[in-house]
């Protein structure tokens, strides 16, 4: 696997897993939006109308592309059809009482906003306790290209980072189908 900057990618090349820059957002919440658009939880409860799911999805995405490019970790694809957005468990809760990223969340999930904060606050609530830990927030891999082991190959950025910084990764899985790939891959 090779791991580039961003000058020496293609923007037709899936074999190449890279960091994301802030001029990538746009291609990371595309990764998001479709990877995630049959997930239980993401289309089918938090955004689950069907005709809005694109605007308030892309906005939420948007919202953590943006803050994780800047306080975390990202990885994109070439091409733009996978992306792992990935940060230290403290810039998560950082985020979690942050009056801006709360306000900016709000306005780009509009009506689901409500939905938003309580699965937030689901979440910070089972987060381990200690902060020093590797978050793998989101992996979104387009769904007619997930026969091709992105998901995967992000993963093994998310896992190196981890090892980099000798520090543990954690992740929360929103289906059985998504903590299959997380037992595949190595987490409990």
């Amino acid at each position: 696997m090779t791991t580039t900057t961003p000058s020496e990618t293609t923007p037709s090349d899936s074999t190449v897993i890279r960091r994301a820059v802030a001029a990538d957002a746009e291609n990371v919440v595309a990764a998001m939006v479709a990877g995630f658009s049959a997930d239980p939880i993401i289309s089918c409860w938090l955004f689950n109308d069907p005709a809005t799911y694109h605007q308030y999805s892309s906005g939420y995405f948007a919202c953590y592309a943006d803050f994780t490019i800047e306080h975390g970790y990202v990885w994109t694809t070439g091409d733009g059809i996978g992306a792992l957005i990935t940060m230290p468990l403290s810039a998560c809760q950082r985020a979690q009482h942050d009056n801006e990223f709360h306000d900016r969340i709000a306005a780009a999930t509009g009506p689901f906003a409500e939905r938003v904060f309580l699965l937030d606050k689901v979440l910070a609530d089972r987060q381990p306790t200690s902060p020093d830990q590797i978050y793998g927030a989101f992996i979104g891999v387009a769904p007619d290209n997930r026969d091709r082991r992105l998901g995967s190959r992000l993963a093994h950025e998310w896992f190196n980072l981890a090892d980099q910084l000798g520090l543990p990764a954690y992740g929360v899985a929103s289906c059985k189908r998504n903590s299959r790939f997380h037992a595949s891959t190595g987490l409990p």
